[in-house]
């Protein structure tokens, strides 16, 4: 059996919540994010509250890469696009650590680990979009480094249902406790 979280000692990681994948008016809009907002916004709230880390990830890509991402997708998400900053709803709250990344994983950001572990944190769970790309990639990432994991179901979202569950099936037997974000705040107040 997993071993609990010691939620004195987590932190949340919100990933890509980017107004390139929640905004409406974005070409790539993962359309599942808009009903997971509510939910990472409460999530946001009662990790501050609690007085733990928050963390929020965008991605991007320098002017310059090349690689597998331009390979398989054909087109990037450039660092200084407008819209690869942060959706308002986290951009405008005080707190929040920001890492930028260029890949699906958080932890491909060397410092990220190391700094987490300076903190003492020893627990993440993470949010955000896609469940099935970056949030996957994360949680897979953050278990081999030794960290305990927890996805919140209804606060990630992917461009299928059927991607979203797939992905909280294969973190679950894999590396992570899938959580709903009413109990964990719940747990944190």
């Amino acid at each position: 059996m997993y071993p609990a979280l010691d939620l004195r000692s987590a932190a949340l990681l919100v990933l890509d919540w980017q107004l390139f994948f929640v905004s409406p008016e974005s070409p790539a809009c993962v359309r599942g994010a808009a009903g997971a907002e509510g939910n990472v916004l409460a999530l946001v709230e009662a990790f501050a509250r609690a007085g733990n880390g928050v963390i929020a990830t965008r991605h991007g890509h320098p002017r310059k890469y090349e690689g597998s991402f331009l390979d398989f997708y054909g087109r990037l998400l450039d660092e200084d696009d407008p819209l690869a900053e942060l959706a308002p709803s986290l951009r405008d709250r005080t707190g929040i650590r920001v890492v930028r990344k260029s890949t699906y994983s958080a932890f491909s950001v060397p410092d990220l680990a190391r700094d987490l572990r300076s903190g003492r944190t020893d627990s993440l769970v993470l949010a955000g979009v896609q469940t099935d790309k970056c949030v996957a990639a994360s949680a897979l990432a953050a278990f081999d480094l030794g960290f305990r994991v927890a996805v919140v179901r209804n606060a990630c979202a992917a461009r299928t249902r059927e991607r979203h569950e797939g992905a909280l099936r294969l973190l679950e037997r894999s590396c992570a406790l899938i959580v709903t974000a009413r109990d964990l705040c719940g747990a944190l107040s």
